[in-house]
């Protein structure tokens, strides 16, 4: 009982030392936008299949603004969390970047985030790293912060599953591809699975594609993302009260949804 009430006061010390942003926000979004059985393209398609079972190790789901990025993130990272307890599930871990909110926009507070994930599944190495910050009276710097990330991740003896969405959003965009490079090719990280939304943009393919092939990525186009559009453009005409005098001529429902499917545009 005692060391009980002992670890959650060094949880909750080191939880405010920390100072991880939260990012379920943005989980809670991305669930809250997608429409009734889209994204399943995304959960079916044979590259995130490997990568989920680990024949795989990384992936890059890129596309254009608005086609939808944050909400496919939102949903792998469901889907990985109720593999939980299986055989093959590992450890997930997320995070979001965010333009609109300044506690989501660097590589700075995105380590913040892995390791305070990773904390209930390795605390030493994270609880030295608060001791000396707290002896020396210095928060600790990205290189650290990255450092302590990589040895707790070489402790686990679990994958980790790592999503990370909209790279194109963080404002330290340069010092983040330096450290994705790393990740991939480090030693020891073989367990890590990253996968990583953003637009496609040239500074991000040619560092993405420096380390990773052309095959360890998904455009979000073609035909399964339209089945999506029209799946969520179909129930919405049908369900929204601005098209309810309009729900008995189902031959001008058909051509209000045609014509938002050819101004749609993959988004």
């Amino acid at each position: 009982m005692v060391e009980n009430l002992h670890r959650e006061h060094r949880s909750s010390k080191l939880h405010k030392w920390l100072r991880a942003p939260d990012t379920s926000v943005n989980f809670a979004r991305g669930q809250g936008l997608r429409y009734k059985d889209t994204g399943l393209w995304f959960l079916t398609d044979s590259k995130f299949q490997a990568w989920k079972s680990g024949q795989r190790q990384h992936l890059w789901l890129h596309g254009i603004p608005g086609c939808g990025k944050s909400v496919l993130c939102s949903t792998a990272i469901e889907h990985l969390n109720e593999k939980q307890g299986s055989a093959s599930s590992g450890i997930v871990l997320g995070f979001f970047f965010d333009f609109t909110d300044s506690s989501k926009s660097s590589l700075d507070q995105l380590l913040r985030s892995l390791l305070e994930q990773l904390y209930i599944r390795s605390r030493p190495v994270l609880e030295l790293l608060h001791s000396e910050s707290v002896k020396t009276m210095r928060h600790p710097t990205t290189k650290l912060l990255s450092s302590t990330f990589f040895a707790m991740s070489r402790k686990s003896i679990e994958s980790i599953q790592i999503v990370i969405d909209a790279l194109d959003e963080c404002k330290t965009r340069t010092e983040l591809l330096v450290w994705i490079q790393e990740l991939v090719k480090a030693e020891g990280t073989d367990r890590i699975q990253l996968l990583v939304s953003s637009r496609k943009e040239e500074d991000i393919g040619r560092a993405l594609y420096s380390c990773l092939t052309e095959y360890d990525s998904i455009s979000i186009q073609g035909q399964a993302v339209d089945a999506d559009i029209k799946a969520y453009v179909h129930g919405m005409i049908r369900s929204e009260n601005g098209f309810q005098r309009w729900s008995a001529r189902t031959d001008v429902l058909d051509e209000i949804e045609t014509e938002l499917m050819k101004k749609a545009g993959g988004m």
